[in-house]
C-alpha cells in the first residue's frame, strides 16, 4: 500500500468522523420524517466506494497520465450509471421513502464526491 493512499485513508477517516457526526446530529434533531432508516448504511457505502475509487485512481496515475484521464473519466460514468441505477431502483422500490433516501443519497455524493476530486487535485499537482 503506497504512502499517498495511506494518508488518503487517514483524511478519509477524519472527513468520515466529522460527517457521521453530522449524520448523529441529524438523525438525533430532525423530526423522524426527514430521516432515512438506511442513513448509516448510504453513509458506509459512500466511505468504501470512495476508498476504492480513490484506490484504483492513484494505481492508474502513476504510470500515464493520459491512462489516468481515461479512468477517471471511465470511473466517474461508471459510478454516475450504478448510483443512477441504485436510487431509481430504490425509488421504484420504496416509494414511501424515496424523496429522504434520494437527498440524502445526493447530500453524501456531493460530499464524498468533492472531497476524492481535492484530493486527486492535490496529489497529481505539479511539483515545483
Amino acid at each position: 500500500m503506497s504512502t499517498a493512499f495511506k494518508s488518503f485513508l487517514v483524511r478519509l477517516l477524519m472527513f468520515s468522523a466529522l460527517v457521521g457526526g453530522a449524520l448523529a446530529a441529524w438523525n438525533a434533531f430532525m423530526p423522524v420524517w426527514r430521516q432515512h432508516p438506511l442513513s448509516w448504511a448510504l453513509f458506509g457505502f459512500f466511505v468504501v466506494i470512495t476508498a476504492l475509487v480513490h484506490y484504483i485512481l492513484l494505481r492508474s496515475g502513476e504510470g500515464d497520465p493520459k491512462a489516468f484521464v481515461r479512468m477517471f473519466m471511465g470511473l466517474t460514468t461508471f459510478k454516475l450509471f450504478i448510483f443512477l441505477v441504485v436510487i431509481v431502483l430504490y425509488a421504484f422500490a420504496n416509494k414511501a421513502l424515496a424523496v429522504q433516501f434520494i437527498i440524502h443519497f445526493l447530500v453524501f455524493y456531493l460530499l464524498f464526491t468533492t472531497f476524492e476530486v481535492a484530493l486527486l487535485y492535490k496529489h497529481f499537482l505539479p511539483k515545483r
